[in-house]
């Protein structure tokens, strides 16, 4: 897939998928439900590993797949952190791992 077929694809799931996964499973959107929400769906891809640091989120997700689906869930974590008004960084996209620092806002 092109680079801009995954950013498109991306674009879409990021902005809808967390939040509608959140209301599906609890009555507001917070930024806990949130997490909660983030760590469960992440496990879908193979193995999660979540800390905290301070006040940040620490989530690296190993699913062993390719590149292009670290890029495309780099980028779907974005686009949901921008829709929401969370702080992410994505720290690492590789051939079978990505990690973020989230931030509370």
């Amino acid at each position: 897939m092109s680079d801009e077929y995954i950013k498109n694809m991306a674009k879409d799931v990021g902005g809808i998928v967390h939040r509608e996964l959140v209301f599906l499973k609890f009555d507001e959107l917070n930024f806990d439900n949130l997490m909660h929400v983030l760590i469960i769906n992440a496990s879908r891809f193979g193995s999660v590993k979540h800390s905290t640091e301070n006040s940040t989120q620490k989530i690296c997700i190993h699913h062993g797949v390719n590149k292009e689906f670290s890029k495309f869930l780099a980028i779907v974590h974005e686009v949901m952190a921008n829709s929401l008004s969370v702080k992410i960084s994505i720290t690492n996209v590789d051939q079978n791992t990505i990690c973020m620092d989230i931030k509370e806002p």
